[in-house]
């Protein structure tokens, strides 16, 4: 049993922005729950879109460029759907 304030789910650039910014609003007792042991290997071998950079950024700093998949010159990931529907997703290289 843990004690806590807030349990957030899932500790992606989400969460832990989440629970980074709870802690500095002044809640003391945060826990993160992860499905998975950590570090862990995804489908997405690492590669951040623009959005979670930023989220990275804004609420841990600039992150180091190690961080990032290699090799940093895939520019968009492209999603194909059985009902025959097409997405582009950019790919942020932190920069």
């Amino acid at each position: 049993m843990v004690d806590c304030e807030v349990a957030v789910v899932g500790a992606g650039p989400a969460g832990a922005s989440a629970a980074r910014s709870l802690l500095k609003s002044g809640i003391s007792a945060v826990i993160i729950v992860e499905r998975k042991r950590l570090p862990r290997h995804k489908p997405c071998s690492g590669l951040l879109i623009p959005k979670s950079i930023a989220l990275i950024k804004e609420h841990f700093g600039t992150p180091p460029p190690e961080i990032f998949a290699q090799p940093d010159y895939f520019k968009a990931m492209r999603w194909h759907f059985s009902s025959g529907r097409m997405l582009a997703t950019p790919i942020g290289t932190g920069a």
